[in-house]
């Protein structure tokens, strides 16, 4: 079991200083997965940013273990903020 941190970045950068008890790296990197859609589910606004949304995933020895990405892009290839202002 070790603790694991998930830091975000949507145009800002946000520290986990907290973090959590997880059994392992692999279960961190799900974690991770669920812990994005659940940002996005809360916010999809997030996405305003043409940086999109990072998540990082590092232990409690400050080692990067995963990284998820979600980015939009139009039908061109090219960066889409879908959601510009909240409702």
């Amino acid at each position: 079991m070790g603790r694991y941190f998930f830091h975000t970045r949507d145009g800002y950068r946000e520290i986990d200083e907290v973090g959590i008890n997880l059994p392992d790296d692999k279960t961190a990197g799900l974690e991770a997965i669920r812990y994005g859609g659940s940002l996005l589910a809360d916010d999809p606004h997030i996405l305003r940013h043409d940086h999109g949304l990072r998540v990082e995933c590092v232990d409690d020895a400050g080692r990067l273990l995963y990284t998820l990405l979600v980015t939009s892009v139009d039908a061109n290839g090219n960066l889409a903020t879908l959601a510009t202002e909240k409702d």
